[in-house]
């Protein structure tokens, strides 16, 4: 009964990063689309996707 405790913490930060990720992502989103229209925006987003998903799993 030791590690249950522990359970909800890492829910929530889980929870916390899930957020944190995809509200960066599509403020990101929004500043190269209005920045950057005639660049390639998905094929970046998508890098920033991936990126933002391993850093959150380096967390």
């Amino acid at each position: 009964m030791k590690p249950l405790p522990f359970y909800p913490v890492s829910y929530i930060s889980l929870l916390v990063c899930t957020v944190y990720s995809m509200s960066l992502l599509f403020f990101l989103y929004y500043i190269l689309s209005r920045l950057l229209n005639f660049f390639n925006i998905q094929f970046f987003g998508l890098n920033m996707t991936l990126f933002i998903i391993n850093r959150c799993q380096f967390l």
